[in-house]
């Protein structure tokens, strides 16, 4: 694999790869990777953009569909929560902010991408809405929920090793930038192995259940109800108001 320095990046996405390690794995030579291979990711989505017709399918989903099955989940992985503000990390061309205007949610909503037709183009789509905003960045920004939906899911020739120390690496930062808490979906090795693609990576729901509980929070929800395909994790600072009330009585 060819090694690419951050020099050796276009000079617009160098700030875009700004990487806190987390861990003594992540050495330089495994950043250097890391930022080679998420240029190449940028570039399969900028790609598959280009695609016309299913807006899904222009972000990466098989379908508008499958996306929205995520969206769905993470909406009800949310219920007893009344986030103000929403972080959405590979925000695309802004879905999920569509999805959440038309269930009623008005609050702030801050979509970041390292795509910078991506963000122009949400940008664009969105001109309209006061309470949204975009930015070309991988730096998750302050907000009470953080969201990340797909991200996860193509890496590409990375390494497994690499790719798994990127997502811990992404979920302790979307961590430390929520009031409230966070919520990412990744594929799971409960799929059907003959439905596998080599350039998608799969997970085991359990080890990331136990990641979270270990250097998060205790307070989690995992929904894997909606399919074999991918999983949903949502992790709080505290428990939901709903909860609390269904404690007292």
């Amino acid at each position: 694999m060819r090694l690419a320095t951050f020099q050796r990046l276009p000079q617009d996405l160098r700030p875009c790869f700004n990487f806190t390690p987390y861990g003594p794995h992540l050495t330089d030579e495994v950043r250097s990777i890391l930022v080679a291979n998420l240029e190449s990711i940028r570039e399969h989505y900028e790609k598959a953009l280009k695609t016309p017709g299913d807006s899904g399918k222009r972000v990466g989903w098989r379908d508008t569909v499958a996306q929205m099955t995520r969206f769905n989940c993470i909406s009800r992985l949310l219920t007893g929560y009344e986030p103000r503000s929403v972080a959405d990390i590979g925000c695309g061309t802004a879905d999920f902010l569509s999805f959440l205007r038309a269930q009623g949610w008005a609050g702030e909503y801050i979509g970041i991408d390292i795509s910078q037709e991506m963000i122009q183009e949400a940008s664009k789509r969105f001109t309209g809405d006061a309470h949204s905003k975009f930015i070309v960045t991988d730096s998750p920004p302050q907000a009470d929920v953080v969201v990340a939906s797909g991200i996860f899911n193509v890496s590409l020739q990375t390494e497994p090793s690499v790719w798994k120390a990127y997502c811990e690496e992404t979920i302790i930062k979307m961590w430390q930038s929520a009031q409230q808490g966070i919520m990412f979906n990744m594929l799971s090795i409960d799929s059907e192995p003959e439905r596998r693609q080599r350039h998608l990576t799969y997970f085991d729901p359990s080890d990331w259940l136990r990641f979270v509980r270990e250097h998060l929070s205790a307070h989690v929800r995992l929904d894997q109800t909606y399919g074999k395909l991918d999983f949903t994790i949502a992790v709080f600072r505290s428990a939901s108001s709903t909860s609390q009330r269904n404690i007292e009585v």
